[in-house]
Order: structure tokens, then C-alpha cells, then sequence
């Protein structure tokens, strides 16, 4: 599903190309934060299960609603790993949080947003 969504959805637009370019610039530190620490993998996995419903919705063509709940928690998990993250990493998630923040995000994303 997570390869359909980068493929179908993310690398249709410039911003959500960036988005794939960072994932797997970063993927092998992000990793090991997370294979290091159990409480914060658990975490991310929580989010990831949270989100894969929207994911699909995504993939099919539909409209998703990302609450302001799974915002915060995504949030607060990006807190997490920039508190063990490389300074290039830091950065990196520094512009996620930003981008976050913006309503049109979604639709710059290639997400159709409720």
C-alpha cells in the first residue's frame, strides 16, 4: 500500500517528490532511531496504522481527513526522533513540522483533504 502511495500519489507532484526524496535520504538513521528506542517504534507504528485507512483512500482517488489529533501525534512523534537525529535530519524534519502547520499541505502533497 506504502509503495502504491508514493507511486500513485506522492511522486505526482514536485512538493511530494521532496517528500520521497527526503523519506529515503533519511530512511536508514530514521531506522535505527526507531529499532533503538521500542517505545517510539510502537509509536510509529501506532500513526502508521492510523493513517493507512486515508492511505488507501488516497491510492483509490478519494478524499481523506487527516484530524487534528493524527496532526498532533505526528507532531509529537517528529519531536521524538529530531530529539536523536543528525543535524541533517533535524532540518529535515524542521520543514516537515512547517509544512504540517500549513492547511494546504494535503493538496500540495497530491491528497485530495476533506
Amino acid at each position: 500500500m506504502l509503495r502504491q502511495f508514493r507511486d500513485t500519489v506522492l511522486r505526482k507532484t514536485p512538493k511530494g517528490r521532496d517528500y520521497v526524496q527526503l523519506f529515503y535520504k533519511h530512511s536508514f538513521q530514521i531506522t535505527t532511531i526507531l529499532y533503538r528506542n521500542p517505545e517510539l517504534f510502537s509509536r510509529g507504528k501506532s500513526v502508521m496504522n492510523s493513517m493507512l485507512p486515508d492511505i488507501k483512500i488516497s491510492v483509490d482517488g478519494g478524499a481523506i481527513n487527516i484530524n487534528q489529533a493524527q496532526k498532533l501525534e505526528i507532531l509529537s512523534l517528529l519531536d521524538a526522533i529530531n530529539a536523536e537525529a543528525s543535524p541533517a535530519l533535524k532540518k529535515s524534519i524542521a520543514q516537515v513540522k512547517k509544512d504540517l502547520r500549513q492547511k494546504n499541505i494535503f493538496r500540495r502533497l497530491g491528497m485530495k483533504n476533506k
